[in-house]
């Protein structure tokens, strides 16, 4: 089990809120050497469960898109 933190505006107060979630369990999704996706279960400290939530770990690149 991980610890994470997110972040989000409360708009009603104006104001950035940062809360504490949890990793309860992962599975690597797709490995195939240029990517990795792994699917998460997450917790929040209100109980509220995001499953799956989908971590995408990829190394630096770069896109070259040629004008019509």
């Amino acid at each position: 089990m991980s610890e994470h933190f997110s972040q989000h505006v409360d708009e009603s107060q104006g104001i950035s809120m940062v809360s504490k979630w949890t990793t309860e369990a992962s599975r690597l999704v797709l490995d195939d050497g240029w990517i990795k996706v792994r699917a998460d279960r997450c917790t929040g400290v209100d109980g509220q469960v995001i499953d799956p939530y989908y971590v995408i770990c990829a190394s630096d690149w770069v896109s070259i898109l040629p004008p019509d």
